[in-house]
């Protein structure tokens, strides 16, 4: 299930101010003298006359900043995800959000800044009470009419899933990654880039998760004239963790990409490939074969719309666990503008999760291959009396049958939620 302290953000944009008419002024009157610092400011403006915007780019920045605020409550039937038979554990979760959304342009550099800072309080598990955050720093740069590309760093600070713990704990998960990429027009249509990204990750509670990730890539595409897009990629990269070099690998991707609006109301995206990841020790951990998506969003009318997606990857479940599953999944989610100022959106998902026995950390002889299916099922209204404030209601349910024992679980959740910003 998503996490209690996740809320959605408005979409949030500040009105330009008026301007004062300079006829009502005398035509000889001039700057008074001005001696203190203050004054002398205030006389200035004075002198200089209402600006207008093309002339104060700090001004069109302070109106780029978008802060917003929001409370959520989340009563959840299962907290700690225990097995069937233990017993849950249910409780109810108030989340406490601020941040802000900010993009700056000069000409033709943009500049992206956003983070939140999320507070989230259980009123029974209080050891579980944590405050959680994330930030975004990029800038998109371009050079000329040949190069363009962005440089950025993103963190993240939150909560492991407690349903990946046979004994669930207060672990909390950072995120740091440092990216780039570059990129240049051969022609009209043809560009060929490369990037290149390092990420560090580690755990409060779970020393074996703590580990360094290098990346490179390199992609060429074709863009046409209605901006659909066609391409090839390579990837590759390497994992080395601090305590266990044991389970130290690099990862080998490439194959074909698709963004295409098929018609004005209908988008497909696709990758495909060949991905292998190898081992330093531990052979048996290996991996070869296909793996690919394919997402579509279909507009059936004004008023309604649906997604779909399906797709194959191998995983580790997001930083979540230190080995990996191969996951088949597919997802749909319908949505309806049932009135101007209220949508009504469902989500329907499945995933098959093959850890091919190193599902619970270890190689284990004559242990069945750990299998998980993963089945979520959620039903939300969003109500906008005004363009910058949002009233969220949701419900949902989750379960997760599994061939080993402790690994299952259900549970019930609903959430409501408030955001206003600025």
């Amino acid at each position: 299930m998503p996490q209690a302290h996740t809320l959605s953000r408005s979409a949030l944009q500040a009105s330009a101010g008026g301007k004062t008419d300079r006829s009502e002024l005398p035509a000889e009157a001039s700057p008074p003298t001005c001696r203190a610092p203050l004054a002398l400011a205030v006389c200035t403006l004075i002198a200089l006359g209402p600006a207008r915007a093309s002339d104060t780019p700090w001004l069109d920045g302070l109106r780029a900043i978008h802060p917003y605020a929001g409370v959520a409550l989340t009563s959840d039937s299962n907290v700690l995800r225990n097995p069937d038979g233990l017993g849950d554990e249910s409780d109810e979760i108030l989340s406490l959000e601020a941040g802000l959304d900010t993009e700056l342009k000069l000409s033709r550099q943009r500049l992206l800044i956003d983070g939140r800072v999320v507070h989230n309080d259980y009123d029974r598990l209080d050891a579980l009470d944590h405050t959680a955050g994330d930030a975004r720093l990029v800038w998109k740069w371009a050079v000329g009419r040949l190069w363009e590309g962005d440089l950025g760093y993103r963190y993240e600070h939150r909560l492991r899933d407690l349903a990946n713990d046979l004994i669930p704990a207060k672990d909390m998960l950072d995120r740091h990654r440092v990216f780039g990429s570059a990129n240049r027009w051969l022609t009209t249509r043809w560009r060929l880039g490369g990037e290149i990204d390092w990420t560090r990750v580690s755990a409060s509670e779970t020393p074996s998760l703590d580990k360094a990730i290098n990346g490179y890539g390199l992609r060429l595409d074709y863009i046409s004239k209605a901006d659909n897009r066609v391409g090839l990629r390579a990837r590759y990269a390497t994992t080395a963790f601090d305590s266990v070099s044991e389970r130290d690998f690099y990862d080998l991707e490439v194959g074909p990409t698709l963004d295409w609006k098929l018609t004005g109301k209908t988008r497909i995206e696709a990758t495909a490939g060949y991905k292998a990841r190898t081992h330093d020790s531990l052979s048996e951990r290996d991996f070869d074969g296909f793996v690919g998506g394919l997402a579509a969003t279909w507009r059936i009318t004004g008023k309604t719309s649906i997604k779909a997606a399906l797709w194959r990857d191998i995983s580790n479940l997001d930083d979540e666990v230190a080995d990996y599953a191969i996951v088949d999944g597919v997802r749909v989610e319908p949505a309806w503008q049932v009135m101007p100022k209220t949508r009504i959106r469902a989500l329907a998902s499945y995933e098959r999760r093959d850890f091919r026995g190193i599902g619970d950390g270890q190689l284990i002889a004559g242990l069945e291959d750990r299998e998980d299916e993963l089945r979520t099922l959620e039903l939300g209204i969003e109500w906008r009396p005004r363009q910058r404030i949002a009233v969220n209601l949701s419900v949902g349910t989750q379960s997760r049958d599994s061939n080993r024992a402790l690994r299952e679980y259900d549970t019930n959740y609903a959430r409501i939620g408030f955001s206003i910003g600025l």
